[in-house]
C-alpha cells in the first residue's frame, strides 16, 4: 500500500511539473524534472522530536481527565438506577397492602414478594460491595445494598440506598421522601430513604440481600 501511495504521489508530482513547465514555456526533459524534484522534497519537513513529545504530554493529560470525569458519570449514572430501583421496591410494597392491606413484615418477607410481582431479583448494582458512600464530612465507605424495615405496626415502611456520587450524597440524603413524626433520630442523613415511619417494630434496617434465605 505504501508502494502505491508513493507512485501515485510521483505521478501527481510529475503532472505538475509538466503543467508548470509548459505554462513557463519551459521545454520538458529530465533536468526540469530533477529541479522541481528538489525544490518540492526541500519543502517537506517532518515532526521534531521535542513537538512529538509535546504533542504526547498533551493527550496524556486529556486522556486523564477524562477518565476521571467518566468515572464519575459512571458512579452517577448507578445512583440513578438505585433510585428507581427503589421506586420498583416501592410499587411491590404497595402492591401488598392493597393485597393484604400490611407491609411486608421483614426484609426476607419483602424478597419472597419481589419474586412474587416482580419475577426476578432487585438487587444494588454493585451489592455487598465497599463502593458507596455515607454522609457526613468524611464520607465513609460503606456496603452497596438495598435496606428495608416495616414500622407502625405493619402499616409503614421505610426503603433505604446509600449512593456513590459525593454530588448525590452531599444533595439527596438530607432531601429524601421519607416522613416521620418521630424524633429526627429515627431516620438517617447517611442514607437516601423512601416510605414512611412513625415508629420502628425491630431493631432497624436490614439489608435487602440475595438469595432468599431458606
Amino acid at each position: 500500500m505504501r508502494c502505491i501511495n508513493r507512485v501515485y504521489t510521483a505521478t501527481i508530482r510529475k503532472k505538475v511539473i509538466i503543467f508548470i513547465a509548459k505554462l513557463s514555456q519551459i521545454r520538458y526533459n529530465s533536468s526540469v524534472i530533477v529541479i522541481f524534484n528538489t525544490l518540492l522534497m526541500k519543502n517537506q519537513k517532518g515532526f521534531t522530536l521535542v513537538e512529538l513529545m509535546v504533542v504526547m504530554a498533551i493527550i496524556a493529560i486529556l486522556s486523564t481527565a477524562g477518565i476521571s470525569q467518566y468515572g464519575k458519570f459512571i458512579k452517577a449514572a448507578r445512583d440513578t438506577t438505585r433510585v428507581a430501583d427503589l421506586n420498583a421496591l416501592n410499587i411491590v410494597i404497595l402492591d401488598s397492602i392493597q393485597a393484604t392491606g400490611i407491609v411486608p413484615a421483614d426484609a426476607e418477607a419483602l424478597k419472597l414478594k419481589i419474586k412474587e410481582v416482580a419475577g426476578k431479583n432487585i438487587q444494588d448494582p454493585l451489592p455487598g460491595a465497599s463502593a458507596c458512600l455515607q454522609g457526613g464530612t468524611a464520607y465513609t465507605v460503606t456496603p452497596c445494598n438495598y435496606k428495608y424495615i416495616a414500622c407502625d405496626g405493619g402499616t409503614g415502611y421505610i426503603l433505604a440506598t446509600s449512593f456513590e456520587s459525593k454530588n448525590n450524597v452531599d444533595n439527596k440524603y438530607k432531601k429524601d421522601d421519607v416522613s416521620s413524626s418521630a424524633a429526627t433520630s429515627l431516620l438517617s442523613d447517611n442514607l437516601y430513604e423512601i416510605g414512611s415511619c412513625n415508629a420502628f417494630d425491630g431493631t432497624g434496617l436490614a439489608d435487602i440481600s440475595w438469595p432468599v434465605a431458606p
